[in-house]
């Protein structure tokens, strides 16, 4: 298995929107040649890329890397607010009759 980079990318929006972070794991032996295959992408021309280190190969193994390939990883942050809270299961009214 190839080298997996840990590479974050920040991106300016137009008209002066606050920045946005993306992160990325680019499976090359090469640090050099992994930022080259990200800046091939018209989105990340401008970004301001920066190597945050090698991932451990037991962090990345199910996803099956092969050299050359590169991920987005899409991180999903959840306060106490968002959380769904637990339904109490609810009782069913019976619909049998009741016999006199």
């Amino acid at each position: 298995m190839a080298k997996v980079w840990k590479i974050t990318a920040h991106e300016e929006h137009m008209f002066g929107g606050p920045l946005v972070k993306q992160y990325f794991l680019v499976a090359m032996s090469d640090q050099f040649a992994a930022l080259s295959a990200l800046r091939k992408r018209p989105t990340l021309r401008d970004a301001d890329l920066t190597v945050v280190g090698e991932a451990s190969p037991d962090d990345v193994e199910w996803l099956a890397v092969t050299d050359g390939e590169i991920f987005c990883v899409m991180p999903i942050f959840m306060t106490a607010r968002q959380r769904t809270p637990k339904r109490k299961p609810q009782r069913r009214k019976s619909t049998r009759i009741k016999s006199r």
